[in-house]
């Protein structure tokens, strides 16, 4: 698998996409993958406050629900359905 490094700028908060990197990306394949790596001196995780808009922070979520949300969460690491898929069918009106 070849690979190729780009340095990124952003402006307010939004990515630039350099005329060469759009360039480069019209050129591969559909399926590549793109990772993307966030290095800031003056930051680290611990200052970074993703959540300010989450109206339900700071409140405490039951064990049972925590419970489900991590089962849900394994199911889709490994790649196991979530929901039935007759539920599926009968949800979007698909008959088989």
């Amino acid at each position: 698998m070849k690979s190729q490094t780009f340095q990124l700028q952003t402006h307010n908060g939004n990515l630039i996409i350099p005329p060469e990197i759009q360039d480069y990306l019209t050129h591969c394949p559909d399926d590549i993958k793109i990772s993307l790596t966030i290095e800031s001196p003056e930051l680290n995780n611990d200052q970074l406050d993703l959540s300010s808009d989450d109206p339900d922070r700071g409140q405490t979520i039951k064990d049972s629900f925590r419970q489900s949300l991590l089962e849900i969460r394994e199911k889709r690491i490994a790649g196991r359905p979530t929901i039935a898929e007759e539920d599926i069918y009968q949800r979007y009106g698909i008959s088989i």
